[in-house]
C-alpha cells in the first residue's frame, strides 16, 4: 500500500479507498452513519476538535481507520471486537497479501492500546489479544484491578 493511500473499512465488510479520512466522512457523511451537521466544525472548534470528534464517531459505529505509514500499516477501531478482528485479518489476507514477515499495527482508541499482528497469523493473534481483555474485563468486574 503506498504512503498517502488508506481505506476505511466497516464491520461489515464494506471497503472505501481515501485519501483522507476526514474529507471522506465530510464529503459523504451519510455513509458514515452521521448527519451533516455532526461532521461540520462547531463554533469555537480546532481543526484537530473536530477531527477527533468526528472520527471517534466514526469509529464507534463500526469503521476502522486503515493507514499506511512509511514501512507499516495502522489500523484503528474504537474497540477491538471478534467482527472488528476479523474484519482487519480479512482485509490483510485479502488487499494486503499477508505475508510472513508482515507486520500491522492495531490500535483500540477506547482504551488507547495497541498491538501488532502477523500477517500469516493474524486470527491468533487477534484471538490472544480478545482473550486477554476478556480476562482483564473480568478482573475488573471482579475488583481486582485498580
Amino acid at each position: 500500500m503506498p504512503i498517502g493511500e488508506g481505506f476505511w473499512l466497516h464491520r461489515s465488510g464494506q471497503v472505501i479507498p481515501i485519501y483522507e479520512h476526514l474529507g471522506a466522512v465530510i464529503s459523504d457523511p451519510k455513509t458514515f452513519g452521521l448527519t451533516r451537521a455532526q461532521v461540520v466544525t462547531e463554533p469555537g472548534e480546532s481543526e484537530v476538535e473536530q477531527r477527533t470528534r468526528v472520527l471517534g464517531a466514526v469509529l464507534r459505529k463500526g469503521w476502522i481507520r486503515v493507514r499506511y505509514h512509511a514501512g507499516y500499516t495502522v489500523f484503528e477501531a474504537w474497540q477491538i471486537k471478534r467482527r472488528i478482528a476479523d474484519t482487519i485479518c480479512e482485509f490483510i489476507a485479502d488487499t494486503l497479501g499477508g505475508g510472513v514477515g508482515a507486520r500491522y499495527q492495531v490500535n483500540e482508541v477506547a482504551t488507547n492500546k495497541g498491538f501488532v499482528v502477523t500477517g500469516n497469523k493474524c486470527f491468533d493473534d487477534m484471538d490472544a489479544h480478545l482473550a486477554g481483555a476478556q480476562l482483564l474485563e473480568r478482573a475488573r468486574e471482579a475488583g481486582l484491578e485498580g
